[in-house]
């Protein structure tokens, strides 16, 4: 992986929230580049680790030159304040079309945790028509945010998962 800090660029597009990632930044998988176009909210994960789900999961979607999709899975669990999730977390659009930006900048890095073990599978986008083909990584340790940081979430995305 190789990410490069983006200005924080929240939308919340009717069925996320969505934060739009400056071009740059990119992961390699069997020798081919995809950059990561964006990362977006579910509130509840859409994946569960051994039948559990995590109150918020965010998808990394990267993208190659073809039109290929690689998406990576971060859950997020009941704990400790996220730092990187503080930095907009506040700030969130709570409606269709509302968006929140600001110079202030991110690196996608700090979502994937130290352990990044993962769970691979060939997929689909989750959204409609869900007909793209999708190379997931789930990983498999979740990060932690606190109550208030998954109860912003929770209460805009309303179970988006």
């Amino acid at each position: 992986m190789t990410y490069e800090p983006s200005p924080i660029m929240l939308i919340n597009n009717g069925h996320a929230i969505e934060f739009e990632y400056e071009a740059g930044s990119s992961i390699e998988v069997n020798g081919t580049a995809y950059e990561l176009k964006q990362f977006h909210f579910h509130g509840q994960s859409e994946h569960t680790l051994n039948g559990k789900r995590y109150p918020l999961e965010v998808h990394l979607v990267h993208q190659s030159e073809a039109g290929d999709y690689v998406v990576v899975g971060v859950l997020f669990e009941a704990g400790s304040e996220s730092s990187f999730l503080a930095n907009f977390s506040d700030n969130l659009p709570a409606i269709k079309g509302e968006e929140y930006i600001t110079s202030d900048t991110l690196d996608a890095i700090d979502l994937i945790p130290a352990n990044a073990g993962y769970y691979n599978y060939q997929g689909s986008l989750t959204t409609p028509p869900c007909s793209q083909t999708v190379n997931w990584f789930v990983l498999k340790t979740p990060l932690q945010a606190s109550a208030a940081q998954l109860q912003n979430f929770t209460t805009i995305l309303k179970d988006n998962y």
